[in-house]
């Protein structure tokens, strides 16, 4: 996948003047979250981040958000269900409606179900679809490096404990190894 091809293709489906509907798929550490609000930003989309929306979540501390933070714990996908309400409670805020482009979901057929019959029933539907295709090696490196930039962000800081709370729970290693062995089991059933 190269973000060139992306920008061409997002050129060619923008001609027009038209509201984009994108959707970006990929492992975490394929530069979905980079990509989306590279393109958001040129062409005044507004980028999803069905991630950012579950740490969001996780922070709450309420009931739906300590569940939220033990499926992250673990490396483990958020249920269907919740991740779908999430995402078509955010398609009905004002600020897509120039469009969006969805960072990482569907992650799954049934959550694809969803937003075509969701988008169907708003009489929309997707551009496009982006798949950003990337070795588990050098996942395995920008995820590595990713919690290591964020333990570092505050250093010589005494926000010892702010800065470590900074670490995303998805880019600690055991998290990291235990969603690659979930997805070798997922891709050789």
């Amino acid at each position: 996948f190269s973000f060139q091809g992306a920008l061409f293709a997002s050129k060619y489906i923008i001609r027009g003047g038209k509201i984009m509907r994108l959707v970006l798929l990929g492992l975490p550490g394929a530069g979905k979250g980079t990509q989306a609000k590279r393109i958001a930003e040129k062409y005044h989309l507004t980028a999803i981040s069905t991630g950012e929306m579950l740490r969001e979540a996780a922070k709450e501390k309420d009931t739906f958000g300590l569940r939220v933070q033990e499926y992250m714990n673990k490396g483990e996908l958020v249920p269907d269900e919740w991740i779908n309400s999430l995402v078509k409670s955010r398609l009905q805020e004002k600020d897509v409606e120039n469009g969006f482009v969805l960072d990482g979901y569907p992650r799954t057929l049934q959550q694809a179900k969803v937003l075509e019959a969701y988008l169907q029933s708003q009489n929309q539907n997707l551009d496009a679809v982006f798949f950003l295709d990337v070795s588990q090696d050098t996942l395995r490196h920008r995820l590595a490096q990713r919690g290591n930039l964020r333990s570092k962000e505050k250093q010589g800081n005494s926000q010892i404990e702010a800065k470590r709370e900074k670490i995303r729970l998805d880019d600690k290693p055991e998290v990291i190894e235990n969603l690659f062995t979930f997805l070798d089991i997922v891709s050789t059933k």
